[in-house]
């Protein structure tokens, strides 16, 4: 067997290391070692003599430090670095969504430690920076700030793998009341929960998933780790993805987390350090990443807890007994109509004052891009009365208001079958339709997407899939949120929610109605795109 290479001692001076990267080259483990022993590790597929990419991986925490790179298999290595990261072009990037979130470069996965911290909703999120491919290896967490849950900047990389493993999934707090006691001068912290994920090599080989905690006291610039970590020992599997949430009806937070097959487990704690367990819940068809939020009853005040997993099943229920007691479900919340763009392993922000505002990831298999995957547009949740369920209702938050540049209001009549035509530009589009007499088809097209409601079969048609056009009884409604490479979909008034991949073709710059025998009023209203590639600033109060 080749020996791996290992590079001369190098001092790190700036923040960035540059990785020249192709998606097909041998991938490569990288070995960072000090004069105490490896201190870090990443994979990437390297490729110094024609690289389709360049990632830029963050070394700051090493900055000082003289180190020497071991890779494996061995390749002869030069790396060179930078200190700031530059904006990726557009030949990088060609396919950037306009307003769903993206990192700028690497892949990014599961959305994290969404929470409301000191006038600054705060999002982390799962982030290879080594490559546009997902590699547990490399998982870290990445750090976006924002004044409305719309427009994120990036603050770069909080959590990196070490030698307990990679920085998987989990959620945050903002210790408002400073239980945990690690707030500064009147200031709350901010509570990091995440798995270790040991990695089958490197130095955390051999290791289990565990439970850990960072905490930050300047409102997420930096973070430190509990130095009793890990909070929660293994306990089976790969359990992971730690949900912490208040419970009013039992006085105290409650950490849920992920076992095995459909098997969770609830802790509580009084201090959100020191955890018991509670209880284990089984969720029907669903596993991993937990949701666990309280949700007011439309037209009541009332509240039940919803319960979702990484698949978007979902169930209904309360804590009358002090324990999760299921009333109803399971039910499906998320449809993908074919492609892949489906929606996975949502959260909640945390410190709402009540409301619930949900976020997940898609999956877009772009090509040729320095970026993969994406964020879907914030949602805000509710629970309705249906048919004597009840059920999940979500629509876009309304902070999207904001963005838009110009509404245009329809109302259409057509006695035989018509087709009217709209002009559109190349942006993001916010549509919404609402039938207002008839039940023939209506077929609308836009940017080479074509989405049909079969109003007589109960189905909204896209992209070779179908999902149901309506649980409710009330007139067919849909709202249409188009981006560069993904649409997403609310129907019957938010109570079915649907995603599906594509790629825009701004050349088809014309949206088509066509209906007969039908009339409905149509909104088409142009979106402004966010420039997520803006420094972050904090707030100090």
């Amino acid at each position: 067997m080749d020996q791996p290479f290992l590079s001369e001692p190098i001092t790190i001076t700036e923040r960035y290391l540059i990785l020249p990267i192709s998606p097909d080259a041998t991938r490569r483990f990288v070995t960072i070692s000090d004069e105490t022993g490896p201190i870090g590790e990443f994979g990437a597929f390297l490729d110094f003599e024609n690289p389709r990419f360049q990632m830029y991986y963050p070394v700051e925490r090493y900055l000082g430090k003289t180190v020497t790179f071991r890779v494996e298999p061995a390749l002869s290595v030069s790396f060179t670095f930078t200190d700031s990261l530059p904006k990726p072009t557009a030949e990088e990037a060609p396919y950037r969504p306009f307003l769903h979130f993206t990192t700028a470069y690497g892949w990014i996965n599961d959305p994290n430690g969404m929470t409301y911290h000191n006038g600054l909703y705060h999002l982390y999120y799962q982030h290879n920076s080594g490559g546009i491919l997902m590699d547990s290896e490399n998982t870290s967490w990445g750090h976006a700030v924002s004044e409305d849950m719309i427009g994120w900047r990036e603050v770069g990389d909080a959590l990196f793998p070490d030698h307990r493993g990679s920085c998987y999934s989990g959620g945050a707090v903002s210790d408002t009341r400073n239980v945990s006691g690690f707030g500064k001068d009147g200031k709350p912290p901010l509570l990091l929960y995440y798995t270790a994920a040991a990695r089958p090599v490197g130095i955390s080989k051999g290791q289990k998933f565990v439970q850990c905690l960072f905490y930050s006291t300047d409102n997420g610039k930096t973070v430190q780790p509990y130095e009793e970590n890990p909070i929660i020992p293994h306990i089976e599997a790969a359990n992971r993805d730690p949900k912490v949430i208040w419970c009013e009806e039992i006085g105290a937070y409650l950490l849920v987390l992920y076992l095995d097959h459909s098997d969770f487990v609830f802790f509580r704690s009084d201090d959100l350090v020191h955890w018991t367990e509670h209880q284990r819940f089984t969720l029907p068809e669903d596993r991993e990443c937990p949701n666990l939020m309280p949700l007011k009853i439309e037209g009541s005040d009332e509240h039940r807890w919803v319960f979702i997993g990484a698949a978007d099943r979902y169930v209904v229920g309360n804590f009358d007994s002090g324990m999760y007691e299921m009333e109803a479900g399971p039910y499906r919340y998320h449809y993908t109509g074919g492609g892949s763009c489906y929606s996975y392993a949502s959260q909640c922000f945390d410190n709402l004052g009540g409301r619930q505002v949900r976020m997940a990831w898609q999956h877009l298999p772009v090509p040729d891009c320095c970026f993969r995957g994406q964020l879907t547009i914030p949602c805000e949740l509710s629970l309705c009365r249906l048919n004597g369920e009840l059920r999940l209702r979500s629509l876009p938050i309304a902070e999207l208001d904001a963005y838009r540049t110009t509404t245009d209001c329809y109302t259409l009549t057509a006695t035989e079958e018509e087709t009217f035509s709209i002009p559109l530009e190349k942006a993001a589009y916010d549509l919404t339709l609402s039938v207002t007499e008839g039940d023939s088809d209506i077929t609308l097209s836009l940017f080479g997407l074509t989405v049909t409601l079969a109003i007589r079969d109960n189905k909204l048609r896209y992209n070779h899939g179908e999902i149901p056009l309506r649980y409710s009884e009330n007139a067919p409604t849909l709202r249409l949120l188009s981006d560069v490479c993904s649409a997403e979909l609310f129907a019957d008034n938010g109570l079915v929610y649907g995603t599906t991949y594509h790629i825009a073709d701004y050349t088809q710059n014309t949206l088509t109605v066509t209906a007969s025998n039908l009339s409905l009023t149509l909104s088409v209203s142009k979106l402004k795109a966010v420039d997520m590639r803006r420094p972050p600033t904090f707030t100090e109060t």
